[in-house]
């Protein structure tokens, strides 16, 4: 984390007690402050998206589907196990 830091930009937030006391203790465990906890997630959470190879897509079809966009991936491999098992 120690390079990162040059490149930092501080942002604020207030969580609530019911978030932020599980964060401390995970923090804790895995032997980081919260910052670089929630750093650390941010980061994975922003890889998947970027790292999502229908994400050019969302939006780019008409569907009765209201979540399409959020749970795609999972509608995708519930066809491949039906079609699969059929």
């Amino acid at each position: 984390m120690a390079n990162l830091a040059k490149t930092m930009t501080t942002i604020t937030l207030e969580l609530p007690q019911n978030i932020y006391e599980p964060l401390q203790k995970a923090a804790a465990k895995a032997g980081q402050s919260p910052q670089e906890l929630i750093t650390k997630l941010l980061e994975q959470t922003i890889q998947t998206f970027a790292d999502d190879p229908l994400e050019e897509f969302i939006g780019a079809f008409r569907s009765d589907i209201p979540d399409w966009g959020e749970n795609h991936d999972r509608y995708l491999g519930q066809g491949l196990l039906e079609n699969h098992n059929a």
